[in-house]
């Protein structure tokens, strides 16, 4: 069973944070629950990132006791499986696709998400846990640094998400447009998410939260 959360901004409102212990067993103990942040997606500050401070901090508050930091960069994505709950952070898509890709550490995800392990995504977290990453390449050819073809993601659900949806068309007014130019020309539907909201993901029901 799939148990998924897609969010734009983390668990930032009561209603997502209500959707994200959906996922977890009853009468979990926190204390003993093991909780990953994955930075690989943030190429120079990595843990030092501001984001990912904030979300480790979130977890603590929220009585996680156990909660570190792997960069699929340079550590064994093996590790992954030592974990209870992986939070994939924000940052930069194709960045983190390469070096999944590179150490297999894309196939270990995806055979954790079937394996119903509870997967948290954060922005471009959440977008590679999405059908592909056509529409990146779409909008922003430029982040392809590595020149790759392959527009493969983990494939975790059947949408296409943009989060910060709201936020980014207010400093970028034509984003809105380009995004509907995406879906005509390739007549695919792109799911709108915006910092407050969320998809909650178990099995094959999927949830828009806020």
């Amino acid at each position: 069973m799939k148990r998924l959360l897609l969010t734009a901004y983390g668990l930032c409102t009561e209603k997502i944070k209500e959707a994200f212990y959906e996922l977890l067993p009853e009468n979990i103990d926190f204390s003993t629950f093991k909780v990953v942040i994955v930075t690989t997606s943030q190429p120079e500050l990595k843990e030092k990132h501001h984001q990912m401070i904030s979300v480790k901090n979130t977890f603590h508050e929220m009585g996680f006791k156990n909660v570190n930091f792997i960069d699929i960069e340079f550590e064994d994505p093996h590790k992954l499986q030592d974990y209870d709950i992986i939070f994939l952070n924000g940052g930069y898509p194709f960045y983190i696709l390469h070096h999944l890709k590179r150490t297999g550490g894309d196939i270990i995800l995806k055979r954790l998400i079937d394996d119903g392990k509870i997967m948290v995504g954060l922005s471009c977290g959440s977008y590679i846990l999405g059908k592909d990453n056509l529409l990146l390449n779409y909008l922003y050819p430029e982040d392809n640094i590595f020149h790759t073809t392959d527009m493969s993601t983990l494939n975790a659900v059947d949408v296409r998400i943009w989060p910060h949806f709201k936020e980014h068309c207010g400093i970028h007014p034509e984003l809105a447009e380009r995004i509907l130019e995406f879906e005509a020309k390739y007549n695919y539907e792109v799911t709108r998410l915006n910092n407050d909201q969320a998809l909650l993901v178990l099995d094959d029901k999927i949830e828009r939260i806020g």
